[in-house]
């Protein structure tokens, strides 16, 4: 799992940006903002209204059965008017002018998170490569070391060192092993967030 293939960087930012929640939250505002400017700008178009009434009544006065007197009083109506916004037009300009503040202010937090985003992505890459590389220099050290260990444990026994150097080589496998654990699971670590912000999906090892 050390070893695998490490996800290419910019593929992994193009698909964040997919499906990050502090994206799409920053890509809403803007949309948001856009529809403010449209409805500011709407302020200074005219605007058409149309009515229409139907109206009957009956009197007890009336000699006519109920009925003809509701089909003789029976009248329809509509009305047309238009409305051109005059003297409000630094109302809608003000409007607007804040609208379209409120768009810059959204694209600004857009672009911050995602210049935030690519900042985490690359540094989990420059911490997967690095570590991968580390994993596998680590290997080559502990085989070193370990092949070390045993010839001072053969000399030990021969009784051509002493105790202390034995320790040492001792030590030196332990550092050796213990350098390559920590860069394995690092590049492992570090190709699990690469995946999950790739996919949006927590990847259990197997």
């Amino acid at each position: 799992m050390a070893l695998q293939a490490v996800p290419v960087l910019q593929e992994v930012y193009a698909r964040a940006l997919e499906h990050r929640p502090e994206i799409k939250s920053a890509l809403l505002g803007v949309e948001t903002s856009e529809l403010n400017i449209k409805m500011a700008r709407g302020q200074r178009w005219p605007t058409v209204g149309v009515s229409a009434s139907a109206v009957t009544n009956s009197t007890s006065m009336s000699s006519n059965a109920w009925g003809s007197q509701l089909k003789n009083n029976f009248n329809l109506g509509a009305g047309f008017n238009v409305s051109v916004p005059l003297f409000d037009n630094r109302s809608a300009r003000t409007a607007e002018n804040k609208a379209k503040l409120q768009r810059e202010n959204y694209l600004l937090d857009l672009k911050d998170k995602q210049t935030a985003l690519y900042s985490d992505i690359e540094n989990y890459w420059l911490q997967a490569v690095t570590n991968q590389e580390r994993f596998k220099v680590a290997q080559v050290a502990t085989a070193s070391a370990k092949t070390s260990y045993e010839m001072l444990s053969g000399k030990f026994a021969e009784g051509l060192i002493n105790i202390v150097e034995l320790m040492q080589g001792r030590d030196a496998l332990l550092k050796a092993q213990q350098n390559e654990l920590q860069s394995k699971y690092l590049a492992i670590l570090n190709i699990s967030l690469l995946r999950f912000f790739q996919t949006g999906e927590i990847i259990h090892a197997s």
